[in-house]
């Protein structure tokens, strides 16, 4: 074989060695497609598991990159066989958050993509660790949030790929943040590990009025942080005639912790949900 193309023309060994070279890029292609395209799955751990429910999280086109927008499947099983939630009277919720809270999102209205199967579709927008933690609420039972949730698991997910060069804070480091017309005002006491905290929050208009929140579940937040070691998820009850949410935390370690909340106000024009993330910075 080498003889033969020693002894071929120029012109010859250019043409076969371009339509071996376009071989290789084609192999080439066709393997990396395949194997950035494997569907992930994944079963969920347990955190907390009062009914005999497991999830199973899947990526159909393959690990996730940084930049990218995937489509996070989310199979329910009861007793090892799919199970419909929403036809069952079971609420599903979604919370996925980067290492460093850049990317973060906490739903309770995921795709119904069939029976027994939910999605959400999230910009994995930095490379690095994340987490993915799914809950299932019993609206049958009237404490079904947190400790008393038919089960909450998590997965973790590793997105390769580059970092963005310059990055906008999702969450806000002050006190008040501006949403829409209404300006939620987060108060608390001290942060130090191992102590409780004590948190007001309440959402005024553009006048300054302090507004009445929906009853009787005007909020919803989950708190993360720790390496995500540390996770919350309730919903407060008002306090003071149904104008603040009060509650109290107490954080394992120091650091900084992500406080997602959507508040729901009872406004001139009816309902309106109220959502902010705010940065927690634990001495």
């Amino acid at each position: 074989m080498s003889a033969m193309f020693r002894n071929m023309s120029g012109e010859k060994r250019l043409a076969i060695g371009a339509v071996m070279a376009v071989g290789l890029i084609a192999v080439w292609l066709v393997w990396g497609q395949r194997a950035d395209h494997v569907p992930v799955e994944v079963m969920g751990q347990a955190l907390v598991q009062n009914e005999p429910f497991e999830v199973k999280v899947s990526f159909a086109d393959g690990r996730p990159r940084a930049g990218q927008t995937a489509h996070v499947h989310f199979t329910t099983l009861r007793d090892g066989q799919v199970f419909d939630l929403v036809e069952n009277n079971y609420l599903p919720h979604v919370i996925i958050s980067s290492e460093n809270y850049q990317s973060f999102i906490h739903t309770i209205e995921p795709e119904h993509d069939a029976p027994g199967v939910y999605g959400v579709d999230f910009e994995f927008g930095e490379p690095g660790e994340y987490r993915i933690w799914f809950e299932v609420d019993n609206y049958e039972r009237a404490e079904r949030h947190g400790e008393d949730a038919a089960l909450i698991a998590f997965a973790d997910v590793n997105v390769a790929g580059r970092a963005r060069a310059s990055l906008v804070e999702p969450f806000v480091r002050g006190k008040t943040a501006q949403t829409g017309p209404y300006t939620v005002a987060l108060e608390h006491s001290p942060l130090t590990a191992k102590a409780p905290a004590d948190f007001r929050v309440s959402v005024r208009n553009a006048a300054g009025k302090i507004m009445p929140l929906l009853d009787p579940e005007p909020s919803i937040h989950v708190i993360v942080g720790n390496n995500f070691d540390f996770f919350r998820h309730g919903h407060t009850l008002p306090a003071l005639a149904g104008t603040f949410i009060d509650f109290r935390e107490t954080f394992p370690a120091p650091g900084e912790y992500i406080y997602w909340t959507r508040i729901y106000v009872d406004g001139e024009d009816g309902v309106a949900a109220a959502e902010v993330p705010f940065l927690l910075e634990v001495q």
